[in-house]
């Protein structure tokens, strides 16, 4: 982990590592006014240049009715986040909304080719949607994304023009692990693939060829059932060992 990454409640609400640039753009858009309790610890952190949740409840002393839900309040919403020490930090609030909205938007949509209001939601946590649907408005009027239809249930998502001609010409293949925001992003059409996305999967062109099921105690996995594939066993094995996992198929 980096000195220059500090720890914030991401998206899907699991915890992910980010710069304060980054994490500034969450808090933006989860943002509210802050009640007399927040500032006071708050202002504790700011004042004590970074702490731990022992270094706050020692600057209240005996005044500490409430300050651990505060700390988490403030946490949950990117107000603050964790460093390197695991030291509460303070988050400054860099951007407008409508300038966080959009730019978690265009990330999306270069990393995932695709977003939609349920998606969005699940990323950001953001508690008013009034600003994702001007913005959202604003980029199908100056042609920057236009609507979709998803295929199945039919819901309505927002692509790049020209994706369809452009098309996917990817031959990556990679390992997918529980609760990786690729697994969560697509969890619909995992689902519907293998049943669940508590899975170790493998990708190959854009579909699922193998994977498993595994009980995992710290980095060790043993692996329960196999799903897909069987002849990408050593593959799978191989892969998750560079990714720091000892498999064990017994």
């Amino acid at each position: 982990q980096s000195r220059l990454l500090y720890t914030f409640l991401g998206p899907y609400d699991i915890q992910a590592y980010a710069t304060l640039d980054t994490i500034s753009l969450y808090r933006s858009i989860r943002g509210a006014e802050l009640d007399d309790q927040q500032q006071r610890v708050l202002h504790a952190i700011m004042e004590l240049g970074g702490a731990t949740e022992s270094d706050i409840m020692v600057h209240f002393r005996r005044d500490i009715l409430g300050v651990k839900s505060t700390i988490k309040e403030l946490y949950s919403r990117c107000i603050i986040a964790r460093d390197y020490d695991r030291r509460y930090v303070f988050v400054p609030e860099k951007y407008r909304k409508s300038e966080a909205v959009e730019t978690i938007l265009k990330g999306m949509l270069r990393n995932f080719g695709f977003f939609d209001e349920s998606r969005y939601r699940m990323v950001t946590d953001d508690p008013d949607l009034a600003e994702f649907r001007k913005v959202v408005q604003n980029l199908v009027r100056a042609g920057k994304i236009i609507k979709g239809i998803t295929t199945g249930i039919g819901s309505m998502i927002y692509i790049t023009p020209g994706i369809r001609e452009r098309g996917s010409h990817s031959t990556a293949s990679r390992i997918l692990i529980p609760k990786d925001i690729i697994m969560l992003y697509f969890q619909d059409y995992v689902k519907s693939r293998v049943g669940s996305t508590n899975l170790f999967l493998l990708v190959e062109n854009g579909n699922i060829v193998s994977g498993f099921s595994a009980r995992k105690s710290d980095r060790i996995l043993r692996v329960t059932k196999i799903v897909g594939d069987r002849s990408y066993r050593d593959r799978m094995k191989r892969d998750l060992n560079e990714l720091g996992f000892a498999v064990s198929y017994s």
